[in-house]
């Protein structure tokens, strides 16, 4: 959506609050400044971290759709997954990150198998089953945690042997 377009849902809402005397327009004003606040921060962070590490990457690829159908012996069991992004290193290894703006599962969970969601993209992407992306070795799993808040960013990696989660 046209980054224009995307405010029209928001603004829709806000003036529907403000007719039916939910918010003031003061209050209403209050809420974008801050919004727009941590928007703010959050690209800050983004572009100091992000930046530099774009300089070791062949390629990024964003919203990534992946499909890998394994044989069971009870059937054909298909795995979908959408990957935030997944990075292309110059020495060919490969980076799964997955964007969050709420928490982030701790590395244990991640370890023990309970959050499986960035080891299952690994298995994939190991596998062939994103669209467009060759096989490789997955080096690299992290959360990008995105608040905009006192600490506008965290990037937190998994530092797990990623083969064997």
């Amino acid at each position: 959506m046209d980054g224009s377009l995307a405010l029209v849902p928001f603004l829709i809402v806000g003036l529907v609050l403000l007719a039916l005397g939910v918010f003031t327009v003061e209050q209403q004003t209050a809420a974008v400044i801050e919004r727009f606040g941590r928007f703010l921060r959050i690209a800050e962070w983004f572009v100091q971290v992000d930046g530099p590490r774009r300089a070791g990457l062949l390629g990024s690829h964003a919203e990534v759709r992946g499909q890998w159908e394994i044989t069971r012996p009870s059937g054909l069991f298909t795995l979908s997954a959408k990957a935030d992004r997944i990075d292309q290193r110059r020495d060919g290894a490969w980076e799964i990150i997955d964007y969050k703006t709420g928490g982030v599962p701790p590395k244990k969970e991640v370890d023990r198998g309970l959050s499986p969601q960035l080891p299952l993209e690994a298995a994939m992407l190991s596998a062939g089953a994103f669209r467009g992306l060759p096989t490789g070795e997955v080096a690299t799993l992290a959360y990008w945690r995105l608040s905009g808040g006192e600490a506008a960013g965290m990037n937190l990696e998994i530092k797990s042997d990623v083969a064997k989660l």
